[in-house]
């Protein structure tokens, strides 16, 4: 825990996407993305006396699905990511710790998933981008309504919570490419789902990041975002950015 930490504006930015490497089977290759950021921190949640959280997560999700990189790829190259897909601007605040009259540090994260767009109908896309986040945010507070007092070592309270959160994002993690699927058949009409099983959107891969408020300090406010997906089906992409104290 920590007796004094003071509430920081942060800037996240994944600004670039590049095909280092292209599928075989693919010619043109028309991919988009969603990001999904959120935090838990003490704008979003209150520790009860009990040492259970009131609250829920604060998220923002990107706009728009098919052709929201407004480019299509021929072969490798980089994308600059828009603005409105790749960044968000906010405030981060410490989480008071009832009795101790200290604060253990607010989380920040995005989880990024990278589509390539086929036969799925613009409409399903969308509907399932709008369908994923609102899964993410049940997952996540219902994580955090399940919290138990249990879980708190009083000794090192940050990293108790820090440690459940993070478990819980890796749960949700080892389903999401169900959601997503799940998410766009329940929007398309059943024709539209038939051909899109012929040759439907491809998940090429997703990637969460998620950071304390203490890490982002610790690296003197700058905290650089990599990811590479690589797979013979999809080729190899990259996409890059950073978290930046502003």
């Amino acid at each position: 825990m920590i007796k004094h930490l003071q509430s920081i504006e942060l800037k996240i930015a994944l600004d670039k996407l590049i095909l280092h490497k292209k599928s075989e089977r693919w010619g043109l290759s028309e991919p988009y993305l969603w990001n999904i950021f959120f935090r838990v921190d003490g704008d979003a949640i209150e520790i009860n006396p009990n040492f259970t959280i009131n609250g829920g997560g604060i998220f923002h999700t990107s706009k728009g699905s098919h052709n929201n990189l407004k480019t299509t790829i021929h072969d490798t190259n980089t994308v600059n990511i828009p603005t409105e897909v790749g960044i968000w601007k906010t405030v981060l605040k410490p989480v008071k710790v009832p009795y101790f009259e200290q604060f253990v540090p607010g989380m920040i994260g995005v989880i990024s998933v990278l589509m390539e767009e086929n036969n799925v109908s613009n409409e399903g896309a969308e509907a399932g981008r709008v369908a994923f986040g609102q899964q993410v945010e049940k997952a996540m507070n219902g994580a955090l309504k399940a919290f138990s007092p249990k879980s708190i070592d009083i000794s090192d309270i940050q990293h108790s919570l820090s440690n459940y959160f993070q478990g819980q994002v890796g749960e949700f993690v080892d389903g999401i490419e169900k959601y997503v699927v799940d998410a766009i058949k329940k929007r398309q009409n059943i024709l539209q789902n038939v051909w899109s099983l012929i040759n439907s959107d491809n998940l090429v891969g997703f990637q969460v990041w998620n950071f304390s408020q203490q890490d982002i300090l610790d690296n003197k406010g700058n905290i650089p975002l990599n990811h590479h997906w690589k797979s013979e089906r999809y080729g190899h992409w990259e996409i890059q950015g950073e978290i930046n104290v502003i």
